[in-house]
């Protein structure tokens, strides 16, 4: 018989042995580094950046290398997902995140797009194990695990397809799901993940990767209530129109099939029904969103951007007056043409995928505008007092003075600037609320602040366009702050916008020279205002020059002036040679 006393010291020992080799793992975990492969979006294009992970002990600190330099958004993900991945395993280290294979440079690393990728690399080197080197990821992670959405999808897809690797990304929406189908059928692989553990499972692994999109699977519609409290009828029938020009581009459409035909004609269908539910804006922006892969997925570059300049030509060229009954339609209209401007003007002759994006962007905002326009120009037809813009100008010049700290914020508060440079100070205040509105927007709102919001009355009529994808977002469970912030601040300027304007009246020099438009007019003054933006060169890669400046309309008076004070001393020699 064993003795007790033996048994107990066999015991102590086998403990201690147990706390020992917990201690060993600890620190082995510890000790870990994994590299991963992670696509950024650059003005040139996507390329693949690699990152690499280790570990060190510690409690838990995330350390990133000071080249190249990371955006605050960028730093607080990359914490977050090395959070999620300690977390996930259990453990504490601290994290170290380098780029060893990028050369100093200015150029900064922006977005939370990194985010699966860190945490996978951080968890593998927990495991003390690596990252397949053949692999892309891309997605934003939430703390319960799911991957969350990010953009340049078509762009990113496209450089992992370049380099023959596969790309995990999260799950597309279907204006993406159109656009990536050109990189499946050259032979690019792109894997959908809902989970951190569905990516685990194939990126620490050799399982065979394969891509798991099929155009034939339609995206699953919520099951939401009607919301007829924010309808705005003129709206719904932009949305209508939108439709239209959606189908007539798919129409024209030489590539993609009837597969690709009838996957969107059967997404339009679906978005019509939640449209007649009341949820006129979420449809629009899906339609705005298919509408620009859908450009894409048709043009070469040339093409697009000469289809691009047609657009903004013609539209630059209308005549809209601004009046007390369509300043909101008035300032949307001019606040989505200056974007669209901004847009061409970054990327005319460029052949770039992401430059290619910005062109398609721009036209579809350009195609938004006009229509806009049109709602714009009927409502100033009803007789109404025409009003004075420049009224807005003290409201522009308060909001432009705020600082905006997001990159994809700050796009906006940039063409605010140039917006009061040209005197549209309504799309200044548009478009530096959005900024704002956008600007960090990382508050978690609870769902009963944004559900009183949906009970109060709201009366401007973009406010209640935006309170729809509030409304959206709610029963979705997927309300953007940056939309419901955007939505308040537009009720309240919208008040002090329409206050301004009745008391500023029609200015005397806004009267002279008045063009007629329906029953309301329009000064040749402010006619000169609402000419296109478009930067161009002598030729600008596509037509002549559309803009008449300033100074080379006095040029033109001047020259003309010379013309004619020529000819009156011409026909006053040749009288008096008749006369001798």
């Amino acid at each position: 018989m064993i003795n007790p006393l033996i048994m107990k010291r066999i015991f102590i020992l086998a403990v201690c042995l147990l706390l020992a080799n917990g201690s060993l793992v600890a620190f082995a975990a510890c000790t870990g580094s994994s590299d991963v492969n992670i696509p950024g979006v650059q003005s040139e294009g996507a390329n693949i950046l690699t990152a690499h992970i280790a570990l060190k002990e510690g409690n838990g600190t995330v350390y990133v290398s000071t080249s190249p330099k990371l955006a605050v958004s960028t730093e607080e993900s990359f914490e977050k997902s090395a959070d999620i991945a300690m977390l996930h395993e259990d453990n504490v280290c601290d994290v170290l995140i380098s780029f060893p294979k990028i050369a100093r440079s200015g150029n900064v690393i922006e977005g939370p797009s990194g985010g699966l990728a860190i945490a996978t690399a951080a968890i593998a080197a927990l495991r003390g194990a690596h990252v397949r080197p053949n692999l892309v990821l891309t997605g934003d992670l939430d703390y319960a695990g799911d991957v969350q959405p990010v953009g340049g999808l078509y762009e990113k897809a496209t450089a992992a397809s370049q380099l023959g690797y596969p790309i995990i990304m999260p799950v597309l929406r279907a204006y993406e799901r159109v656009s990536l189908f050109p990189v499946i059928e050259n032979g690019g692989i792109v894997y959908q993940a809902q989970t951190l553990d569905e990516v685990l499972k194939l990126a620490l692994t050799n399982t065979p990767i394969k891509s798991n999109i099929n155009i034939t699977d339609y995206e699953e519609l919520y099951d939401v209530p009607a919301y007829a409290k924010s309808a705005v009828p003129e709206f719904g029938t932009l949305v209508g129109l939108m439709e239209g020009d959606l189908l007539g581009l798919l129409g024209n459409m030489d590539g993609g099939g009837a597969t690709l035909k009838n996957y969107v004609a059967k997404y339009v269908h679906d978005q019509e029904g939640l449209s007649n539910k009341g949820y006129a804006y979420p449809v629009a922006n899906n339609f705005f969103l298919l509408y620009i892969n859908l450009l894409m997925t048709k043009y070469a570059s040339p093409e697009l951007g000469a289809d691009t300049f047609g657009c903004l030509s013609e539209l630059g060229r209308r005549n809209i007056t601004i009046t007390e009954n369509n300043y909101e339609w008035y300032i949307g209209y001019r606040t989505r043409l200056g974007w669209a401007e901004r847009k061409f003007n970054e990327s005319k002759n460029k052949d770039d995928p992401e430059s290619m994006r910005s062109m398609a962007n721009a036209r579809a905002w350009c195609n938004v505008a006009g229509r806009l326009a049109d709602i714009a120009q009927e409502s100033a037809a009803i007789k109404a007092t025409q009003a004075n813009k420049n009224a807005l100008r003290p409201i522009a010049e308060e909001l432009i003075k705020i600082d905006i700290n997001d990159s994809d914020a700050k796009w906006y508060s940039d063409a605010a600037k140039e917006f009061y440079r040209n005197g549209e100070y309504g799309a200044v205040v548009y478009s530096m609320l959005y900024a704002k509105s956008f600007d960090n927007d990382g508050r978690n709102l609870s769902r009963e602040e944004v559900g009183r919001y949906l009970l109060e009355n709201t009366t401007g009529i973009w406010s209640n366009i935006y309170k729809q994808q509030v409304a959206y977002g709610y029963y979705t469970n997927r309300t953007s702050e940056g939309v419901y912030n955007y939505a308040r601040d537009l009720e309240a300027y919208n008040r002090q916008i329409g206050e301004k304007l009745r008391e500023a009246g029609t200015p005397q020099a806004q009267t002279r020279n008045q063009t007629t438009i329906g029953n309301a007019t329009a000064s040749k003054n402010e006619t000169n205002t609402e000419r296109s933006n478009i930067e161009s060169n002598e030729n600008n890669g596509y037509g002549q020059k559309t803009d008449l400046s300033a100074a080379g309309y006095y040029v033109f008076a001047a020259g003309a002036g010379i013309a004619v004070f020529a000819g009156m001393v011409l026909i006053g020699i040749l009288i008096f040679r008749m006369r001798k």
